[in-house]
């Protein structure tokens, strides 16, 4: 997932993630209720010739992985409610900090007949953030007026839109959750850093299709010249600098975004990454079912 994401843009990719999240779910479902289940769906009760599969396929007597399984669905119960409380928990945070912000910018901030969803705060560093929600707000200072061109600021402003129409805040609530719930999985514990830095991209690539990549490209370098910025905690913002780089190589690659080609081969990937695991194991499962009705 890794070493391919960068080949691929970054709104796909951000399918890929939770899609091969449910994939692998599903898949531990299925291994634990074979292995809770008495006789492992009739497969012990064969004769003595497909007690050959029996060996490869469990490497314990039924007893003790009946044991192991029902262990094991405990502990994944355990995990899920962990991460169902961590969710909850953090998207009722992020709603009491939105209404915070919002009620800070009513009292200080100023609106724009350029920019009506956006509110302007008196404050000389460049920024430009939004806020967790569907109808939240948008909030840039008018230090970020002061460093770029107005096509950037079109570009920013296109970029913070995209993370409040596609709701980015609740993709990274959930990888971030997912991943305290199980920490030992690296395709969980590594998700939520990887999906942060992909809604950036994802917002980018809207901007560039609304503005241009140009504009996005010299909105983030100026940016990134004028040094860290943070902004308030759990807030998305381009001016976040820390991923500029990858940014801007995917934009400079953004010809192939936006080529009917290049959504094929992202689509397929995508579908890939879901139904290869799924073919392999729908495979195994079918073949043991063949032999035992062979033999």
């Amino acid at each position: 997932m890794v070493r391919v994401q960068g080949r691929i843009d970054a709104r796909w990719v951000l399918v890929a993630w939770p899609a091969a999240q449910v994939v692998f779910a599903m898949l531990w479902v299925g291994a634990v209720v074979t292995l809770a289940v008495p006789g492992h769906f009739g497969i012990h009760s064969l004769s003595e010739v497909v007690s050959c599969l029996r060996v490869l396929s469990h490497g314990a007597s039924p007893r003790v992985e009946a044991i192991s399984g029902g262990v094991l669905a405990v502990v994944t119960g355990a995990a899920i409610v962990r991460a169902v409380t961590i969710a909850v928990r953090s998207a009722v945070r992020m709603r009491g900090a939105r209404e915070e912000y919002l009620q800070s910018l009513r009292l200080v901030g100023a609106r724009s007949e350029r920019y009506p969803d956006v509110w302007w705060l008196a404050d000389g560093r460049p920024m430009a953030f939004c806020l967790p929600g569907k109808d939240a707000g948008i909030a840039a200072t008018t230090g970020l007026q002061a460093a770029l061109s107005g096509e950037e600021l079109d570009a920013v402003v296109a970029h913070e839109r995209a993370h409040r129409r596609q709701r980015h805040h609740t993709v990274v609530l959930a990888a971030r959750a997912l991943g305290r719930a199980f920490p030992l999985i690296p395709l969980f514990s590594r998700a939520g850093r990887e999906v942060a830095g992909l809604v950036e991209q994802a917002a980018d690539a809207r901007a560039a299709q609304l503005v241009g990549a140009r504009a996005v490209c010299s909105a983030l370098g100026t940016l990134a010249r004028s040094g860290p910025v943070a902004g308030p905690v759990g807030v998305l913002s381009i001016s976040d600098s820390s991923s500029v780089g990858p940014r801007l190589s995917r934009l400079d690659s953004g010809h192939r975004c936006r080529s009917r080609r290049h959504h094929v081969g992202a689509a397929a990937a995508v579908a890939g990454v879901v139904a290869v695991p799924t073919t392999l194991a729908a495979s195994g499962v079918v073949a043991a079912m063949v032999i035992a009705m062979c033999v």
